[in-house]
């Protein structure tokens, strides 16, 4: 799978801090954010305006500014020469995803509108959701400790997952595409 578009790179106000997988962003690691791909997926990122290209893991989700597909770190941006602009055209190539789970045809997505750290919060909030389909709680960990994350929707066509995500944020303010199984 490949994509084209804009990429961004992590400030200083996300250092130290917990990214999805759980992990603590260090501005010299070679990771990055992405909205739909697997959490451990492998992927290249070329800047086209000068042919750089550099392996990340994505261990976090965004970006969250639209018209970006990629945030950075900090050493993968500066590698690629978009520390300056701030922003750079990019072309990703996924090269591995874990448990070689594909992104093709097959893959499914879902819109995950909140996660809690307490299951009956998690249910309370789904009662809110009535009107949107397909509305489940999945139990993960985040830190060692359980959270619940409410998803909307299933999808198989990404570009129509993205789309009704736009919709969903606008009503409730917070929504991201995931990857399930």
């Amino acid at each position: 799978m490949t994509e084209v578009g804009r990429a961004s790179w992590y400030g200083p106000t996300f250092y130290g801090k917990r990214t999805a997988s759980g992990s603590i962003f260090r501005k010299h690691a070679l990771t990055a954010a992405h909205r739909t791909l697997p959490l451990g997926s492998t992927v290249r990122v070329t800047n086209l305006a000068n042919g750089r290209s550099v392996d990340v893991l994505i261990n976090d989700r965004g970006p969250f500014v639209s018209g970006r597909i990629i945030d950075l770190s900090w050493e993968a941006a500066n590698r690629l020469e978009i520390i300056g602009p701030g922003t750079g055209l990019v072309k990703l190539t996924v090269l591995s995803v874990p448990g070689g789970r594909g992104t093709g045809p097959e893959s499914h997505y879902s819109i995950q509108v909140a996660s809690f750290s307490s299951y009956d919060k998690a249910l309370s909030y789904r009662k809110k959701l009535r009107g949107y389909d397909h509305i489940r709680i999945q139990r993960a960990h985040f830190g060692g400790q359980p959270i619940f994350r409410v998803q909307v929707g299933h999808f198989t066509d990404p570009q129509r997952a993205r789309s009704v995500a736009r919709e969903v944020k606008a009503n409730l303010g917070s929504a991201f595409i995931v990857e399930v199984d």
